[in-house]
């Protein structure tokens, strides 16, 4: 029997199956997929199966007793439609039906613009996998987690282009002076040991230090540092005072592109001040200005701790600001922290652990759902498919159907079994069923608009077959992904297709224990089933096989456990008898 469901799951019309397949293949995306043929309804009832408008089949199936089955219950299977196909000779409709991920792969992000959303919730996997489904199928898709939640950080390389960013360098070396004296103080210090003090000559309140940072027309770029009120300052105070300011000549005329908020005036109070700006195309020479304001000698402020870096100036999450650096902070898990050249100097860098950047979690224009999802999922070693009833999963890579063995006896209810090895044949998909080695190639363009490419290889050195990726539009997510990948294609150099009599309790995942012929066992999991719906029969393609003599635990009934065995039973006198 099949039903058509509408999206809040009620019933629009009942059919009779007259012949068809369901399949669900651990490898396929979608997960599951099914063809069913039903007599061609009224009209009325053809305008109701319309695969535009979301509407899906719930298949009840019930496993023949006449044809040994191992369970025979009856089961529901909830696929969307996808597609029909009218036979009106024959009085016939065609179904095409597939597991929710085809919503997924249909639907292509819908801006000109990055969806930056996740680059929010590195806390949280799980997090990032909702939102997606939440904006794709709305809020009353079902999902389980049966993968643990864990955070996905990506890191960025990050150069301070200030040089002596903190004034440790006697003279206040690379710092010039605007009608005040610059000079290293240790009086304060918000970062190392000393900081920069601005003293007014007397003479005017344009009264500043300043610095000429390499900068590149066109480029974006955030600056922040911290200011200390000195001595409360007297006399006409500049309209600039306590702030950063952003000076660049254009067309030979020098002009203030971008200023910070002013820093404390309450005296012998500090704070944080920062700016983002763009150099204008035109410009000749960027210059970075720290103020006093103050025309009166003495009324000094500090200044530490300057940070200049490429961008918007916030961290990965796109929601932090970068934390100040510069070559002597202490490495961390995350970072660590380099000069470019001489200590104190010059530029300095801060290297990422870990090789993750936030263009990871760029969702680009007209990239699916799927592939979105996908490249995050493969470097986190965890997948997301549709089951058969309608509810997404996730799940770690080595997802196991926990219930009882399943076996299959020749005589009994297995009808024939063959063993696949291939060196040439591939999956349905496209994945070959022989490869050593994986190599994911990722192109993306990070946040400063520059062209990346990175490849992540995972196999010997030598490898006899390698299996190509291409990821475009996807930033590298880091060194797991072609590792997952190979562990599953290693899974299937060896595998055992099967016909059987059908259990549609068996699914992807399930532990199952085959005897083809007289003492040879062996045993693996399912990794794809077909039932025909005709023949009351199912083919099941297995994994991981290995060779099980009949005493191993697996092969015993469900009912003897290890304490009913007598009492000085070893493993290697134990008997089946």
């Amino acid at each position: 029997m099949a039903r058509l469901k509408n999206s809040s799951l009620q019933t629009l019309a009942t059919f009779r199956l007259l012949s068809g397949s369901l399949s669900a293949d651990e490898d396929w995306a979608p997960f599951g997929r099914a063809q069913i043929v039903i007599a061609k309804p009224s009209a009325a009832v053809m305008a109701l199966l319309d695969p535009a408008t979301r509407v899906s089949v719930e298949l009840e199936l019930a496993a023949d007793d006449s044809a040994l089955a191992v369970w025979n219950g009856t089961s529901l299977f909830r696929l969307a439609l996808v597609g029909t196909e009218v036979n009106d000779a024959e009085g016939t409709v065609s179904l095409s039906l597939m597991s929710a991920e085809q919503y997924l792969q249909d639907y292509k992000l819908p801006s000109t613009t990055e969806d930056l959303a996740a680059w929010g919730q590195q806390s949280s996997l799980r997090s990032i996998v909702y939102n997606v489904l939440n904006r794709v199928l709305g809020p009353s898709f079902t999902a389980s987690y049966d993968a643990l939640d864990t955070p996905f950080i990506t890191y960025s390389e990050m150069t301070n282009l200030i040089e002596n960013p903190s004034f440790e360098i006697a003279n206040a070396a690379g710092w010039t002076a605007g009608n005040a004296a610059i000079e290293r103080s240790d009086s304060w210090a918000a970062t190392g040991t000393f900081s920069g003090r601005i003293n007014p000559t007397g003479s005017t309140n344009d009264t500043y230090t300043a610095t000429q940072p390499g900068m590149s027309a066109g480029q974006q770029y955030s600056i922040s540092a911290t200011f200390r009120m000195g001595e409360t300052p007297g006399g006409m105070i500049n309209s600039r005072a306590r702030r950063i300011v952003i000076v660049a000549t254009v067309n030979g005329t020098g002009r203030v592109i971008a200023q910070s908020d002013a820093g404390p005036s309450a005296r012998f109070t500090n704070g944080r001040v920062r700016t983002t700006f763009t150099v204008p195309a035109t410009a000749s020479n960027v210059e970075v200005r720290l103020y006093n304001g103050s025309g009166r000698a003495n009324d000094v402020v500090y200044w530490d701790a300057i940070l200049l870096v490429a961008g918007n100036g916030l961290d990965t999450n796109n929601v932090s600001l970068i934390p100040y650096f510069d070559g002597n902070t202490t490495n961390t898990s995350a970072y660590a922290y380099k000069w470019d050249g001489d200590a104190n100097a010059s530029t300095s860098t801060r290297v990422p652990v870990t090789e993750r950047p936030p263009e990871s979690l760029t969702w680009s224009p007209g990239q699916s759902a799927y592939d979105f999802l996908k490249g995050i999922l493969d470097a986190a070693n965890q997948r997301l498919f549709c089951d058969l009833d309608g509810t997404f999963i996730l799940t770690n890579n080595d997802y196991r159907d926990r219930s009882d063995v399943v076996h299959f006896d020749y005589g009994a209810n297995l009808y024939s079994a063959n063993e696949l090895r291939s060196r040439t044949a591939t999956q349905p998909d496209g994945t070959p069923l022989f490869a050593d080695g994986v190599l994911i190639t990722y192109t993306w363009r990070d946040r400063n608009g520059i062209d990346r490419k990175r490849t992540d290889y995972a196999g010997p050195t030598n490898p006899q077959s390698v299996y190509p990726i291409e990821r475009t539009s996807t930033g590298y997510p880091g060194k797991t992904a072609a590792a997952y990948l190979l562990v599953r294609l290693r899974a299937k150099r060896v595998m055992q297709e099967v016909t059987a009599a059908e259990d549609f309790d068996l699914m992807p995942g399930r532990e199952v224990s085959i005897t083809s012929a007289p003492d040879v066992t062996r045993t693996g999991y399912v990794t794809a089933v077909t039932w025909d719906l005709s023949t009351a029969e199912m083919t099941v393609t297995t994994k991981g096989l290995v060779n099980t003599p009949v005493n191993a635990w697996n092969q015993q009934p469900a009912q003897k456990t290890w304490t009913s065995l007598p009492t000085g039973t070893t493993w290697a006198t134990y008997t089946t008898s």
